[in-house]
């Protein structure tokens, strides 16, 4: 189960005080904790954990230019009845901030405990420090001190871009004043996280960096669905990685899992990675399997959709060397769509900002970022808001006199697509692809926090997809991504939240991101399908043309055709795609790389376009269940989704798989 963050509302302290009330975050519910960091300006300062909070980070002050700085960070599982906690300190101003944590194992809530790192004296960037964690969830705590009355650590800019900003807070007093700033991250479990950094407002004079991670849940009838049931005499089993509930009434014995015995009516569990196997005479039982398939919103969001939920956008801009810059969204668009470079688009129309250095600072020449938030307010109270993308900004343009700023914005590809090489540039490396992938990942980030690869194949794949493969004066990076790539039978694009990913091709998933329906309780408003020959293909050639270093031409052709089945040639005739390449290719390159476009192109003669309520999980290469317009109800992948504001609105394109069956020779 993931686990999710909301903000509660933080106490900024405006004067010393050595007793702080704080307000826990609304909507606490059974197996629900909530987090409280603490920020504390004063003399050699001590924070007192309340009593039945556990520690995190005891109280524990800077080191190195001042030691007024002390920051505690504690933890309370929810229960009912609970009230909004004192916090005692020494007299001092106090910046206080409640989180709620929901998917939190309900046992083991932290996986590893706080580590901290001592920020040197005037640091304008704070450190936290590498931890190994051996769970998903990454957490790092930024806090310090200004040296001057008056001013605030607050707010802060350039957050290492793999990290999420759940809140800031800083105490707002005429004197000297403390803040803090926590993020999170989903990593991988069991490799070191590497720093991640922050940059206060200004300098500090006592500061520090703190990473600790929790323990996701791996299981609880709420969140999860699904049921399976034996009756009679027999075994019921199941193996892997996953949570059960099972609850059933046993006559006589059973053993369940490590010869536990269960006797009439007993229940029992089984967490995390295992086989589980129930030995007996039962009736029904019931297999409670995990459901996440809308992550990282909440469990039941697909649920609450179809009733009654209010839209959320908002954006930030990160213009380079400035402060953030809160846009004004009034209408705007983004896009994901798997046919087209950049992956991610998006268009946003925002008021101009008042303060013309701040409109200056947006320079889109500078490569400055946004990032879109959207989600849902529930119930009119609680509020489920992620990341949607984090974009650079291709143009930024004004009008007047109606006062408008329109923003264009892509994801990191654009940058790769910028880089032609200059004829002293190294080149790229020929080792595997994962190498190549990482050499343009680099070029494109110059200027910015270096973002994580994902690759969902070993790190020596690709071999032959790059050997002997040059970037040409003036030729793009992304161009030789893709060239790579193509030969590699892959795809390469970048997520979300920046990750590139070298990913397999796209097929039917056992999870179903989303059930789109018409009638009760539907979200589709109307739809539409297309059978075309236009862009479709059944046969591809490409001309591989090249001088090489003894100025002699080559030339190799690359061929894919459908061989068998009712869109063979032999069926429907020529339907051919031509293009030519200027790099360097053997026969092998040549044939793989028209094979992989034979296969986009021939995704394209049939696809679907569906207008339906916002599910802002939803992202190219997921596997839906939908209503189709012919009036059947298939599973399909997702194409494209175009989100649009503020009608909370999407268009998805959807499209079923093609088997088909590719030859390479007459």
């Amino acid at each position: 189960m993931a686990i999710t963050f909301t903000a509660g509302t933080s106490v900024e302290g405006t004067a010393s005080a050595t007793s702080t009330t704080v307000t826990l975050p609304s909507g606490l519910a059974s197996g629900d904790y909530t987090i409280i960091i603490v920020s504390l300006n004063a003399t050699s300062g001590v924070i007192t954990t309340p009593s039945g909070w556990t520690n995190i980070l005891a109280s524990t002050n800077s080191a190195n230019g001042s030691t007024s700085y002390a920051m505690a960070i504690f933890y309370r599982k929810w229960v009912s009845g609970d009230t909004n906690p004192a916090i005692t300190t020494s007299n001092g101003r106090v910046a206080a901030t409640p989180i709620r944590v929901q998917g939190a194992d309900g046992t083991t809530f932290v996986d590893v405990s706080a580590t901290v790192t001592q920020a040197a004296d005037a640091a304008t960037t704070l450190t936290a420090p590498t931890i190994t964690p051996a769970q998903v969830m990454f957490l790092s705590v930024f806090g310090g001190r200004r040296p001057t009355g008056g001013i605030y650590l607050t707010p802060f800019t350039n957050l290492s871009g793999s990290m999420t900003s759940i809140a800031e807070a800083s105490a707002k007093s005429t004197t000297t004043n403390g803040g803090h700033l926590i993020a999170f991250q989903t990593v991988s479990t069991g490799t070191p996280t590497g720093t991640r950094v922050a940059d206060p407002a200004g300098a500090t004079s006592g500061a520090m960096g703190v990473s600790f991670s929790l323990k996701p849940a791996s299981g609880g009838s709420s969140d999860y669905s699904g049921t399976a049931a034996l009756s009679g005499s027999g075994t019921l089993s199941y193996s892997g990685t996953a949570a059960f509930a099972i609850a059933s009434a046993v006559s006589g014995s059973g053993t369940l899992s490590k010869s536990v015995t269960m006797g009439a009516g007993a229940s029992i569990s089984l967490i995390g990675t295992g086989t589980l196997t129930a030995e007996g005479i039962y009736t029904p039982a019931a297999f409670v399997i995990p459901d996440d398939h809308t992550y990282p919103y909440k469990y039941d969001a697909e649920d609450r959709i179809r009733f009654s939920a209010m839209h959320i956008v908002s954006a930030t801009a990160y213009p380079d060397g400035a402060d953030p810059v809160e846009l004004d969204i009034e209408t705007g668009w983004v896009k994901f769509d798997d046919s087209v470079a950049p992956r991610i688009q998006a268009s946003l129309t925002c008021k101009i900002p008042a303060d013309t250095s701040v409109l200056e600072s947006l320079d889109a020449r500078r490569t400055f970022r946004v990032r879109i938030y959207a989600g849902y307010k529930w119930n009119s109270v609680e509020k489920d808001v992620q990341l949607l993308a984090d974009l650079h900004v291709r143009s930024r343009s004004i009008t007047r006199p109606n006062n408008r700023m329109e923003l264009e914005c892509w994801s990191d590809e654009g940058l790769a697509m910028d880089y032609k090489r200059l004829a002293w540039d190294s080149q790229p490396p020929q080792t595997n692809l994962l190498d190549a992938v990482a050499y343009h990942r680099l070029i494109a980030t110059i200027g910015s926090e270096l973002p994580d690869i994902v690759s969902d194949y070993p790190p020596e794949f690709g071999t032959s997809a790059v050997e002997d493969l040059v970037q040409e004066p003036g030729q793009s990076g992304w161009d030789l991504t893709v060239e790579s790539a193509s030969r590699a039978g892959v795809s390469v694009y970048c997520d979300p939240d920046r990750t590139w990913r070298i990913a397999k091709p796209q097929e039917l998933s056992s999870k179903t991101a989303l059930n789109l329906t018409t009638g009760g309780g539907g979200i589709i408003i109307d739809s539409n399908s297309v059978y075309s020959r236009e862009n479709f293909h059944n046969a591809v050639c490409i001309k591989y043309a090249w001088k090489d270093d003894s100025n002699v031409d080559h030339v190799v052709y690359g061929h894919a055709f459908i061989a068998t089945g009712p869109l063979s040639l032999i069926e429907i005739g020529y339907n051919s795609y031509f293009e030519e390449r200027n790099v360097p290719a053997t026969q092998a390159q040549a044939d793989a790389a028209a094979s992989a476009v034979l296969t986009a192109h021939s995704r394209r003669g049939r696809s679907f376009s569906v207008a339906a309520v916002s599910a802002y999980w939803l992202r190219p290469g997921m596997t839906v269940t939908a209503t189709l317009p012919e009036g059947e109800q298939e599973r399909v992948l997702v194409s494209a989704v175009y989100y649009n504001f503020p009608s909370g609105s999407m268009s998805v394109r959807l499209r079923q798989p093609e088997d088909i069956d590719i030859s390479n020779t007459e």
